[in-house]
């Protein structure tokens, strides 16, 4: 038994809303990030639908960590907002954003990493996420820099990966509800959008599976046959030609009876 275009279209309308979701969402989740910076710990996305802001993680009068202990055995004080001083009195890390002490010669020995003045946002493709960098060091004439992995996570957590010698650089990851692109909140928070991919990802998977299961054990299919609507699968893109066709036709004061009329029938090759 044959099926007509306008059968196989009906199909193809119940899965282009979901189409047109899948592709306005997909540059939301595999697309490159952008955040400009707003101030020495936020940024904002171009497009101003979020950004980061660290704001309520800044500690007045003491730093964010003090003095933590790195995978290289240094300490390390930050505070992402506002300026720190360690120790009290001493001009290498006053007003800096991170500072980084070890043992040289028998003597605690300070080094400014970074200052809130010299921070900026950048796109990391790498990990897909936003990194926060400072600089610092210029007065004494030996600069350094931090680069902080910002993820988007729902619990605190600062891994202090400690000081590259080579790059003059030191590596932290931060993981805080903080750094999602929704605010300090946004972790527990689904767009419609999001809800509507999610939905659809799990009932396309049910559907493949269970038409998979099906068509194996009750019709004993194998291989490419044990796809579900096979032979709709693989008109999908002459089905969706149809549909815009179906839709432009009218607007061209064209019957789309007429339409459909100027394509062949679909040959079927059996049940499937």
């Amino acid at each position: 038994m044959a099926t007509s275009p306008k059968h196989d279209l009906r199909i193809s309308w119940f899965f282009c809303p979901f189409l047109i979701i899948l592709a306005s969402q997909w540059p939301r989740v595999g697309g490159e990030l952008e955040c400009v910076k707003t101030g020495p710990c936020s940024c904002e996305k171009p497009d101003g639908s979020g950004g980061i802001d660290l704001v309520t993680l800044a500690r007045v009068g003491q730093p964010l960590v003090y003095d933590k202990l790195g995978r290289d055995l240094n300490l390390y004080s930050y505070n992402p907002c506002l300026p720190l001083e360690e120790p009290s009195g001493a001009s290498v890390c006053s007003n800096v954003a991170v500072c980084m002490s070890r043992e040289v010669d028998g003597r605690r020995t300070y080094y400014n990493c970074g200052e809130h003045l010299y921070s900026d946002f950048v796109y990391n493709n790498d990990t897909g996420y936003i990194d926060l960098i400072y600089t610092g060091g210029f007065a004494e004439a030996e600069v350094r820099h931090t680069v902080i992995h910002l993820q988007c996570g729902q619990k605190f957590d600062l891994d202090i990966q400690g000081y590259q010698e080579d790059i003059r650089t030191v590596v932290m990851t931060m993981t805080t509800p903080c750094a999602c692109m929704t605010g300090c909140e946004g972790y527990k928070d689904l767009s419609p959008g999001s809800v509507l991919l999610i939905i659809f990802t799990v009932s396309l998977g049910f559907y493949f599976a269970a038409g998979a299961f099906y068509l194996h054990t009750v019709r004993e299919k194998q291989g490419c046959d044990m796809i579900p609507h096979r032979h709709m699968w693989t008109e999908l893109f002459s089905l969706i030609r149809d549909g815009c066709c179906f839709v432009i036709g009218p607007c061209r004061s064209n019957d789309p009876d007429i339409l459909y009329s100027q394509y062949e029938k679909a040959e079927y090759d059996g049940p499937v």
